[in-house]
């Protein structure tokens, strides 16, 4: 693409010290940059300070493979701790050296979601949440959420195709469009039950602050995590829920619609289905950008039956 091509071209090279150019022919370091360069599309920009997300251009997805490509390059394990106060190239490579000096085989780095989403914590409780049945609540939420699909289809036109489509059973990962804040109950409230009963979701933690919501999620299978901070762990509880045969709803954007258009996917769902040999599901949502935009007030007004608002 021509955004990528931008990206590709040499920008002016900055002086390198002699204390720099002496830490960068290290062995050891030379074989980390060479890491580097095959994460990056900003080759050029590539400097002990470079910021790898300001100057590198790096997302978490790929901030996570380069650093685990690396421990499996140095045989090292970068603590949580350390790893979340990382942002230049140097505290990268320094972090890696000082954790293990012995350095494995070239041909053990460059599988970083293999590693990580085969060595699951599986007797995490965290992750055996996700396992433990709730029927009560389940069968309660859903006949909530079934009423609730008879008022969104009086007062929304809310219509729903397709539904043929989906497996009999899982592992499989449910991936809609984002528009709104509603959009989970609703693609909730237009499944059929033995569906519905084997879903779950990876919800950003921050919904789920107070001691009655994290409770909330537990009971109907959600796994609130930091995806920014914590998206190793998301991801893991992704894999370990695929894993067990459950059905993962993920949206592939990552968050709500701007101006209602789909954004640019993350690479999340992509990594699990082809590591996990799962197949994807797509859904998709139009009009409920109308009823709640993204950073504006809910329109009661959609509601109202002359509006003749059509959500599909």
């Amino acid at each position: 693409s021509r955004h990528d091509k931008t990206e590709e071209e040499p920008a002016a090279t900055m002086p390198i010290s002699a204390e720099d150019a002496a830490w960068s022919a290290d062995s050891r370091v030379s074989r980390a940059l060479e890491l580097v360069r095959e994460a990056t599309r900003r080759k050029h920009a590539i400097r002990p300070d470079a910021n790898l997300e300001l100057d590198l251009g790096l997302d978490s997805i790929e901030r996570v493979e380069l650093l685990t490509n690396l421990e499996l390059l140095f045989g090292a394990r970068i603590p949580d701790e350390v790893a979340k106060d990382i942002y230049t190239v140097r505290q990268l490579i320094a972090a890696v050296r000082t954790q293990q000096p012995a350095v494995v085989s070239p041909g053990e780095s460059g599988n970083a979601w293999q590693k990580l989403l085969t060595d699951l914590p599986q007797e995490d409780p965290f992750f055996g949440e996700l396992l433990t049945p709730h029927p009560f609540v389940l069968l309660m939420v859903f006949a909530a959420l079934k009423i609730w699909r008879v008022l969104a289809r009086l007062l929304l036109g809310f219509h729903v195709t397709g539904l043929e489509h989906i497996p009999m059973r899982g592992p499989f990962l449910l991936c809609p469009n984002h528009q709104s804040y509603l959009d989970p109950f609703l693609l909730v409230s237009a499944l059929p039950f033995r569906t519905a009963s084997d879903i779950f979701f990876v919800g950003a933690s921050e919904y789920f602050a107070t001691p009655f919501r994290r409770a909330a999620a537990r009971l109907m299978h959600i796994v609130p995590v930091d995806p920014d901070t914590n998206l190793v762990r998301a991801m893991q509880a992704g894999a370990f829920g695929l894993r067990h045969g459950k059905i993962l709803v993920l949206f592939p954007e990552g968050e709500r619609s701007i101006d209602g258009e789909v954004k640019k996917f993350k690479k999340g769902v992509a990594i699990l289905s082809a590591h996990l040999e799962t197949p994807i599901v797509p859904a998709a949502f139009d009009g409920m950008f109308g009823v709640w935009p993204r950073n504006r007030v809910l329109r009661w007004s959609a509601f109202l039956p002359w509006k003749r608002t059509q959500v599909h």
